[in-house]
């Protein structure tokens, strides 16, 4: 027999479970991104990036799969987003090669595991859908990440209002570089991660894409918002081409 206070368990733990399992059967293609994200001491940044120079190489020239390292601008600036592209969760079950660093591997986490203060480590669904790519192609070395915490059960709401609302108004005002992403496993399922790449900080004095809207058109698209989202937190980070690598022709 179930108790009230089991009952009351398991219910939560199905809805916790819920937008994950959501995601597995809508249907579409899944793409993710793992993200993790170190923030390092001040006295061992100069330290953290050296290593992870090193690594960088190592990576590049064994031509392992494309890994981008981001730097926050503004709030902790030792804090860094190392963002992978996996293809799913199958190959988690194979047994990993050799540590990259070699015979060097010892050598090389001894030096820069005393640098990290914190690590943290989060899997993201990708909705390209909803993706609007810079004109040009190319990949700016700054961009902001707005982090939208919405309402339980409110995430489907949330992804129908991007895809009918949101998107074609950032389009309409010229919008570039824009992505969306949700939070599916190592963190909080009803967190939104989206970017919007930006040319230069000067792009930052500019009127934003919204701008142009009316007050009736603002009203109308934000009809409801306060019901969906609880919390945003927007930073703002740079591109560290010097730690990252892209694998050439990889999807």
């Amino acid at each position: 027999m179930i108790t009230r206070k089991t009952g009351g368990s398991l219910l939560l733990a199905i809805i916790l479970l819920l937008p994950a399992f959501v995601a597995a059967q809508d249907g579409e293609e899944r793409q993710y991104l793992a993200v993790r994200t170190v923030t390092v001491t001040a006295e061992g940044s100069a330290t953290w990036v050296e290593q992870q120079r090193q690594l960088a190489a190592v990576h590049k020239e064994r031509g392992d799969p494309t890994r981008h390292v981001w730097q926050e601008v503004t709030g902790d600036i030792d804090t860094f987003h190392i963002v992978t592209f996996p293809d799913g969760f199958a190959g988690r079950d194979e047994a990993p090669e050799g540590p990259p660093m070699g015979d060097a591997q010892a050598e090389w986490v001894a030096k820069i595991s005393p640098t990290v203060a914190s690590r943290n480590t989060v899997v993201l669904r990708r909705y390209p859908q909803h993706t609007i790519p810079n004109a040009d192609g190319s990949e700016p070395g700054l961009s902001t990440l707005r982090y939208t915490t919405i309402a339980p059960g409110k995430s489907g709401a949330f992804n129908t209002w991007i895809g009918e609302k949101l998107v074609p108004a950032l389009k309409k005002g010229g919008a570039e570089g824009v992505r969306f992403n949700r939070i599916v496993f190592g963190g909080n399922t009803d967190v939104w991660v989206s970017s919007n790449s930006l040319p230069n900080f000067a792009a930052l004095d500019e009127p934003g894409p919204l701008a142009g809207l009316s007050d009736e058109e603002r009203a109308e698209m934000f009809d409801g918002w306060g019901e969906m989202v609880w919390e945003s937190d927007v930073r703002l980070v740079r591109f560290r081409d010097d730690l990252s690598h892209t694998t050439p022709n990889e999807d």
